[in-house]
């Protein structure tokens, strides 16, 4: 909800979360902003849509194919 402080924050979570295994391959995120104040857009994360509603924006991401080390 506004007035969006902490939106700044989002990408560094969407990282550890994708990091830690807590979204699944194609996974959908959406972080609410202020129209013409979006986060940035986390390596590895593909923009699927950004609709704006007057002064609000929604940033909708898919995590794209997760890379897992093999031994």
């Amino acid at each position: 909800d506004p007035p969006y402080a902490e939106v700044d924050a989002a990408a560094p979570l969407l990282v550890r979360l994708r990091d830690r295994g807590l979204l699944a391959e194609g996974a959908l995120v959406a972080v609410e902003h202020a129209k013409g104040h979006a986060p940035a857009r986390p390596e590895g994360f593909a923009l699927v849509s950004e609709p704006r509603y007057g002064d609000t924006a929604v940033l909708l991401l898919s995590l794209e194919r997760v890379e897992t080390e093999t031994a």
